[in-house]
């Protein structure tokens, strides 16, 4: 029987019907078939289903609403009928499941099981197209009941990723937010499938308001799909409903008009569509010119801090600086940004140079220019103009700004025009081609930066490489030609010459600085963020990555057969097959018959190299898996030294290298012959240029594979570290079928494996790359020291002999307010009862301290078995456990842990390096009150690098070291110790506590090199018998403060 729990869903429904978004209208039975019916007449099904577990194995459905509905016209839907029911599952349902939907064990005891409301739901819904956010999952559940959903299911997770391309977040809610539908209620099925309906109904209306042309092009693209595509049809929907409205007077959208008006002359043909390779309506920018400019010192000043003191010095006496900013209290993390601004600011205005300012992640990103970048704006525009600074408030009355920012990424983030336009006109690409080609195209219209992170390409991110700005295929010079505007990349470039501050990241100013990014512009100061990981990002970017995908994505460019589709002849398709598009309509048969012959002799060669990668390939993922075997680690990594290479196992494979070496030096050798006989007969050709941009780029591109690989097979070159690790792929990628192994092989089809290589040391590099081409980088973290000194800092960033000023600023915390509880007996990591000891006490603590807790675990594997051990336990005491990797995303997982009271969250030391804490404190309605993310902090493990690490290993064996563990290893732990205590502390109150969980703090004569490198804390050590009701004293009753 249906349960119908109407109380908040009428009063939502009510206001739809008052607001006219919603509208009423009695069901008249089995409609005809709605493949036939008109775009405005067909009717949908929302339906939303919650349940006792995230994946359908597992969980159990224990409520179910549906809602038939009718499209109409702006977004407005007419509801025709609506039914819900609770369901009671065979299994208790879990504490988590009721903190995140209020359902508690009583409000199913008496409901019908699924058995009695199968027959009920499979009328409702007929077969009309099922509406759901990752509706697959709720047909999981549905296909778990033995109940086969054979309806069309139109996901708005999936339509939300095409039609709102820029949003960060892709829940329900975040959507409905956007396009301003109530999200009222939500995790309660009737309120999801509610607000599912209208989030469906806004997201078709956004796309009813698509340009003509790039709605034909998407019908066009997916007519070609091989399977179905259950959202193709309401893009066809559209396209009628246009008509319709053309037909009857109604005016295109502005987007649309201004398309059409531009794509007029536009020729179309049967099978390539127009041409769009222009397709950004963005106008060309104004850019003006970066000059030196007076400023007020004494506005500037008003803004003024300790960190804007030390950097401004720096830069103006040209000095590199090391500054260690505490970020154990609250407002810390503002005080450095605007510190940073204030003196980057003040430079660029006054030099006419731009300052770069490179974070160490999106989030960091995210927070600048979304946040602290305008809020800084505003405060310095109002400074200006109450100051009477010329001009300031024409400015601020204009709404201008008072310095100019650019965000820059790598040069592969941006959209190539030209290659995403000849990717369109490709015959027989793949579903996951063909998917991504339309994801940009809707994209297009809209976006003003071409980059890559407004998209959401999921699992098609390895497809972007076909499309994207590349170093050597990417030149301006051929936009122009081809009468393109000027593309992505450039236009980026040229933003960021015209800035005061330019944002860019940590990996893309290292890879500039040997020409790999090319974004940048020339820039003789720097701030450096977080620069206690710029040793590891050196160690990235300076270093080699060649996947399966590196080599098979090269060879797919080049020629591929076509596996995917069923036709009367084999197909390929790829650069060597589209010659035809190069000549002109006089080019001689002659030279069309030399280039027909070379590119079949190299399309040989190409089928040749791909054999040869296969087999090396295989060999490789066989013999890293009996490594793993022997090595006890599922996805460790082998390290290629010469202790291994002297080995048996590796002679093994020396001999399908020169195989491999052999068959890829001829395809360099045909490619490089094509080249040559192209630069001969380039007049008698068509884009001659282009076709030869190209060629050059496989050539050379074919000889860095080669290089690279020879040093790892051969050589072992003096300075670099060499190892090989698993690498995932996508099960349709032709590098997984490639390297797919035999019936008898140990390893996966989705496994393959990669080669890597990165410097021994990073320091001299540094120097000579860096600090020698700035007049002043200023180095800012809040843990650049040991035991209060920079010399180990110094001594891994190559500022031995840079003598930088070094400035380390007092934290305004009175940490005396805060425990360090250091337990006696507790047993050391790697002895018998550790891990039993930490699972008994976090539970303890955690209970005692009635949740906000957040413990920090060395690896993901220790997580794990915590979570297991500790998770029913502690939600049968009503007390919610969230685990990194378990219970969502980084985003979902904070703001159930900040707005639930009771919760403990367990998380590796990483979860919090890309994690701003100053967002993610509780609201209180007392302004005086003091209050935290979490009061106590449990740190299971002192960070030691893995002894497996390649790039740890090798350097702790070479000759850098007269004592590795003290010189490298252990300064290495300490500076990563810290970083969990000063950003964890942020967000705790000041009367907090922190239990550490390894007792070699106490026990080993190292221990105080930890604690003496801690901000002075109020320490305490004691048996594991007292911990819990002294950190429960401590937290309830606050030591005097006189």
């Amino acid at each position: 029987m249906g349960v119908n729990k109407g109380g908040s869903f009428a009063e939502q429904l009510a206001r739809g019907l008052a607001s006219g978004k919603i509208k009423l209208e009695e069901s008249r039975g089995e409609p005809e078939p709605e493949r036939r019916k008109p775009a405005r007449s067909r009717v949908y099904i929302a339906m939303d289903l919650e349940s006792t577990g995230v994946e359908a194995d597992t969980g159990e459905i224990i409520e179910i609403a549906v809602l038939k509905f009718r499209l109409e016209k702006g977004g407005t839907v007419r509801v025709l009928e609506e039914w819900h029911t609770m369901v009671r599952p065979q299994n208790p349902i879990p504490y988590k499941i009721t903190n995140l939907t209020g359902i508690r064990q009583s409000d199913v005891e008496h409901a019908p099981g699924f058995n009695q409301v199968r027959e009920r739901l499979r009328q409702f819904l007929g077969d009309f197209p099922i509406v759901g956010h990752s509706v697959e999952s709720d047909i999981g559940f549905l296909r778990r009941q033995q109940y086969e959903v054979k309806n069309p299911a139109l996901d708005t997770y999936e339509l939300a990723t095409l039609v709102l391309p820029q949003q960060g977040n892709y829940s329900l809610k975040a959507i409905a937010e956007v396009l301003e539908v109530e999200a009222a209620g939500a995790h309660r099925a009737m309120a999801d499938a509610r607000m599912t309906m209208e989030v469906f109904a806004a997201l078709v209306a956004r796309i009813e308001q698509l340009p003509p042309e790039v709605l034909e092009e998407v019908d066009r693209i997916a007519a070609q799909l091989q399977g179905e595509w259950s959202l193709h049809r309401l893009f066809r929907d559209a396209i009628e409903v246009q008509k319709e409205e053309e037909e009857a007077g109604g005016a295109v959208s502005n987007l649309g008009a201004l398309l059409k008006q531009k794509l007029a002359t536009q020729p179309v043909t049967a099978t390539k569509g127009r041409d769009l390779g222009f397709l950004f309506l963005a106008d060309e920018e104004k850019l003006t010119p970066m000059v030196a400019e007076p400023i007020r010192p004494e506005d500037f000043a008003q803004l003024d801090n300790r960190v804007a003191y030390a950097i401004r010095q720096a830069f103006h006496d040209g000095r590199h600086l090391l500054l260690e900013v505490p970020s154990g209290q609250a407002g810390s993390h503002r005080e450095k940004n605007w510190g940073i601004l204030a003196a980057a600011v003040e430079t660029a205005r006054q030099t006419g140079q731009s300052v770069v300012l490179a974070v160490n992640s999106d989030t960091q990103r995210e927070e600048l220019l979304n946040h602290l970048i305008p809020e800084f704006q505003q405060k310095l525009a109002a400074l200006e103009a109450g100051s009477g600074e010329p001009g300031a408030k024409k400015r601020l009355k204009a709404g201008n700004e008072p310095f100019k920012v650019s965000v820059v990424k790598n040069q592969t983030n941006y959209l190539c025009l030209r290659r995403w336009e000849s990717l369109r006109k490709t015959n027989s690409l793949t579903d996951d081609e063909l998917k991504l080609l339309i994801k940009v195209l809707v994209w297009l219209p809209g976006t003003t930066t071409g980059d890559s992170s407004e998209l959401r390409i999921g699992s098609s991110e390895r497809l972007w490489s076909r499309i994207n700005s590349q170093k050597g295929l990417c030149t301006p010079e051929l936009c122009n030609q081809a009468g393109r505007p000027r593309c992505f990349f450039y236009r980026a470039r040229e933003r960021a010459k015209h800035s005061h501050i330019v944002v860019a990241d940590q990996a893309l100013v290292l890879a500039d600085l040997v020409g790999q990014a090319g974004t940048l512009p020339e820039s003789t100061y720097l701030v450096l963020d977080d620069a206690h990981q710029l040793e590891d990002e050196a160690t990235r970017q300076w270093g080699m990555a060649i996947s399966p995908y590196s080599l098979f994505n090269y060879l797919d460019w080049l020629s591929r057969p076509v596996t995917w589709k069923v036709s009367a002849k084999p197909e390929r398709n790829g650069f060597l097959h589209d010659f035809a598009r190069y000549y002109k309509p006089d080019t001689s048969p002659e030279i069309k018959t030399l280039f027909g012959q070379l590119g079949e002799e190299t399309i040989r060669q190409v089928d040749s190299a791909r054999e040869t990668a296969g087999n090396l390939l295989r060999e490789l993922s066989t013999l890293l898996y009996q490594h793993n075997q022997e090595a006890g680690q599922a996805d460790g990594r082998l390290r290629l030294d010469q202790k291994f290479r002297n080995g048996t196992t590796w002679a093994e494979s020396v001999g399908l290298w020169e195989v491999f070496h052999t068959e890829w030096e001829e395809l360099y050798y045909k490619l490089a012959e094509l080249r040559d006989e192209a630069q001969e007969v380039r007049t008698f050709l068509d884009r001659a240029d282009e076709m030869l941009t190209d060629l050059n780029y496989y050539v050379n591109q074919c000889n860095y594979l080669l290089n690279k690989l020879t040093a790892a097979f051969e050589t072992g070159e003096s300075g670099q570290i060499f190892w090989m690790g698993a690498t995932r792929l996508h099960a349709t990628s032709s590098a997984a079928q490639a390297v797919a192994p035999g019936d008898n092989a140990p390893v996966t089809e989705r496994t393959g494996v990669s080669l890597y290589s990165a410097p021994l040391e990073v320091a001299p590099l540094l120097e000579q790359r860096l600090y020698n081409r700035k007049r002043s980088v200023a180095m800012v973290s809040a843990t650049l020291t040991t035991e209060n000194d920079f010399g180990f800092i110094k001594d891994r960033l190559g500022l031995e002999h840079i003598r930088p000023q070094e400035v380390r600023l007092a934290p305004d915390r009175d940490f005396s307010r805060t425990l360090l509880y250091l337990p006696s007996d507790m047993p050391e990591p790697n002895q018998p009862g550790y891990q039993k000891s930490v699972d008994q006490n976090i539970m303890e603590l955690v209970k005692l301290s009635k949740g906000r807790v957040v413990a920090i675990f060395s690896s993901n594997s220790a997580l794990r078995l915590t979570y297991r051990a500790v998770q029913r336990p502690l939600e049968n005491a009503n007390i919610l456990v969230l685990g990194q990797g378990q219970d969502g995303t980084r985003r979902s997982m904070m703001s159930r842990f900040k707005n639930t009271p009771q919760a403990v969250m367990l998380t590796t030391l990483n979860f919090w390096e890309t994690t701003e804490l100053s967002g993610n404190m509780p609201e209180t309605e007392d302004e005086n009150s003091e209050t935290g993310l979490f009061n106590l902090l449990v740190i299971t493990k002192l960070p030691f690098d893995p002894p497996s690490d390649p790039v740890f290993a090798a350097r702790v064996e070479s000759k850098l070291f007269e004592k590795p563990f003290e010189q490298y290893a252990l300064p290495r732990t300490i500076l990563r110790f810290r970083q969990a205590f000063e950003r964890l502390l942020s967000g705790q109150p000041e009367q907090g506590a922190v239990v550490m969980l390894d007792s070699r703090l106490i026990s080993k004569s190292y221990g105080g090199l930890f604690l003496n490198s801690l901000p002075p804390l109020t320490t305490q050590i004691d048996s594991l018998n007292q911990l819990g009701m002294n950190v429960k004293d401590w937290l309830e009753k606050p030591p005097s403060l006189d």
